[in-house]
């Protein structure tokens, strides 16, 4: 009995870390802004690690794409990276993997990797021109997005890999 309990456990752990969704009005990863640090491990488990930026500001790391910024002991700002970042490559990965594998997704929707036309018709938002960083705000966050571009045949495209989204109330 208590190796099946143990399996369950498992498998919906994996599957939890496998599929997980950034939204913007509520908060990032089943976590809701201004949670504290406390509720943040209850919700997504121990960090790697985390860094301390200030008396007041701190930063939580969940494998080596994902960092939770807290504010004053609350949960305020995400980032996500679809590579390990430079300043993280310290950061050891020997407890939460999987969240380097996972498929991160903005209000539900896939958006890392994908093409800067397809971001900005699955946020349902208006981008402007093509090119590298998109600044947008809704009434709640600012979201900064973050595009790579390659040029095949004389025409450039933009692949989003990096975004912040910043909880402003």
């Amino acid at each position: 009995m208590k190796s099946i309990i143990l399996l369950i456990s498992l498998f919906s752990s994996s599957a939890f870390a496998l599929d997980l969704n950034v939204d913007i009005e509520n908060g990032p990863l089943g976590v809701s802004w201004g949670a504290t640090e406390k509720e943040i491990i209850a919700t997504l488990g121990e960090p790697n690690g985390h860094f301390i930026l200030s008396k007041n500001r701190k930063i939580i790391y969940y494998g080596k794409k994902i960092s939770l910024f807290l504010k004053r002991g609350k949960l305020n700002e995400i980032m996500f990276t679809s590579h390990a970042d430079y300043s993280l490559s310290s950061v050891p990965v020997v407890m939460n993997s999987n969240y380097d594998k996972a498929m991160i997704t903005i209000n539900g929707k896939r958006v890392i990797g994908m093409p800067f036309d397809d971001v900005a018709d699955a946020l349902n938002m208006e981008f402007g021109a093509p090119g590298y960083h998109v600044e947008l705000a809704t009434d709640n966050a600012d979201i900064n997005l973050h595009f790579s571009s390659s040029t095949i045949d004389e025409a450039k495209s933009y692949t989003l890999h990096m975004f912040k989204i910043k909880h402003v109330h």
